[in-house]
């Protein structure tokens, strides 16, 4: 019986097994370069010249590997993000004197409304009524009011008597509330979309329609530019203001319910998980984030000097440093750290990096605080308002309203304004807690109270729309 030979190759003189398909020296095909009886092979000479080359090409192959291993490692690791080309405008949405152009006024938050006066006596100027429970925070601008509701509509009224001037219907309720930048209304729906009207006549911009999740509850931001929109799909959008199309997005953990805040180019998120990141607007590169102290954030975030005040719902209002930046691996050695303090095997890690202290208040915070240079504003679910020293952490006074709902306080002068869920707006001593005054308004509790030209305005979950000098 007559053995098997063995199969040289000609292109590079390897003996390969009988059978073989490949060369295991050059990775030929031996169906193709394979010699033949009687056939000769490839010269010394010339076959070291093809090894030295086949393992140039082996070694590109493999250094190429490398390489792109390596950038994709850097761009996960080391968060690296590519420069983001201008948007087409540089529009930004800014509250003026008598004006109220987004949902607190200003892009950092719940604080202080100049120019304007606490002494309101009480009358109702005009009312402007819809059909189901307002929950939005309507927007003033040049002389006239902004109005989302949960009938369905979008709507411009004349600020001094309420009279309708444009109405745009919407195929769902609308609880965000509308922001207002030269010449555009911005606002999300529950059905997933982020819609621009003309300020002007109500027609249609543009509309952004975000992915797949829950619906789309939190307000806008626009600055230099750029629309930023927290959706149902855990996302934060950045959208080029003018045309709606998507300058870059991330993805959070959970469901962003609430409004981010912006300081600067500081952009910054919370969502339902608790987790709290911060962006850099000019690249949409995440700058620094954070596991909670537990889950679910409501109320939004605010910005004060260089401190974020977040309130989460069990009662803990957290501050983290706004300056902060991320540390490679630092939140896992965090998380280890903690475990390993859970297990008894070590002490308490203290704080995680960025909080810089933190307020446990009895019951639920689900509005988003107020606060000014000296202190922190928080409505609890309860019916108690805390005034927390800013500097120390302590609590300076107790309001108690003895009715459930707060919401957000708006600071005018030395008096904070806010309502309870009854209907009831307090004038509330800022420095001593002290109740000046209160007026019954409505049936049921208010989203935060605008002061806007002198005039009150108080849009309530009656339905109703209240104008009060």
């Amino acid at each position: 019986m007559s053995m098997a030979q063995a199969v040289i190759c000609r292109a590079c003189g390897q003996s390969n097994s009988p059978g073989a398909a490949m060369c295991t020296g050059c990775w030929g095909l031996l169906d193709r370069v394979a010699a033949g009886i009687g056939e000769e092979v490839a010269s010394t000479a010339e076959r070291d010249l093809r090894k030295k080359e086949i393992s140039r090409i082996r070694r590109s192959i493999l250094g190429s590997v490398l390489a792109a291993v390596g950038v994709v490692l850097a761009i996960q690791f080391l968060n690296v993000t590519l420069p983001v080309p201008p948007p087409s405008s540089d529009i930004s949405s800014v509250s003026g004197p008598g004006e109220w152009a987004m949902i607190y006024r200003t892009s950092e938050g719940a604080g202080p409304v100049p120019e304007e006066s606490a002494s309101i006596e009480g009358q109702v100027k005009w009312t402007f009524e819809t059909s189901k429970p307002i929950v939005s925070t309507p927007t003033i601008k040049g002389g006239r009011l902004y109005l989302t509701t949960q009938d369905n509509r979008v709507m411009a009224l004349a600020a001094a008597t309420g009279s309708i001037i444009w109405e745009y219907g919407t195929e769902t309720a609308i609880d965000s509330s509308p922001t207002v930048a030269e010449g555009l209304v911005i606002f999300a729906t529950r059905d997933r979309k982020v819609i621009a009207l003309d300020a002007d006549t109500g027609q249609s911009r543009w509309q952004f329609v975000t992915g797949e999740g829950g619906p789309n509850t939190g307000s806008s931001l626009v600055k230099d530019g750029v629309v930023y929109v927290g959706s149902g799909d855990g996302k934060i959008y950045a959208l080029d203001a003018l045309t709606g199309t998507e300058r870059w997005s991330h993805l959070t953990r959970d469901w962003i319910t609430n409004t981010a805040a912006l300081s600067g180019d500081i952009l910054v998120v919370s969502s339902m998980d608790g987790r709290v990141t911060m962006y850099d607007t000019n690249t949409g590169k995440r700058r620094f984030s954070f596991r909670g102290l537990n889950q679910d954030v409501v109320g939004s975030p605010i910005i004060v000097e260089d401190s974020i005040y977040v309130p989460y719902r069990n009662g803990i209002l957290a501050t983290v440093n706004l300056k902060e930046e991320e540390v490679l691996f630092y939140s896992r050695w965090y998380r280890f750290k903690l475990q390993m303090w859970l297990w008894g095997w070590r002490d308490h890690p203290g704080l995680p990096k960025g909080v810089e202290r933190t307020y446990r208040l009895r019951g639920t915070i689900e509005m988003t605080p107020a606060a000014d240079e000296g202190k922190v504003y928080v409505p609890i679910q309860d019916g108690r308002l805390h005034a927390i020293d800013r500097s120390t952490g302590k609590r300076l006074w107790l309001f108690d309203s003895r009715a459930y709902g707060l919401s957000t306080p708006t600071i005018v002068e030395d008096t904070v304004l806010v309502g309870d869920g009854k209907g009831m707006l307090y004038a509330v001593d800022k420095d001593s807690g002290e109740k000046q005054w209160e007026l019954q308004i409505a049936e049921r509790g208010f989203s935060t109270p605008v002061l806007a030209g002198g005039t009150l305005y108080l849009a309530s979950k009656d339905g109703t729309l209240y104008a009060v000098e």
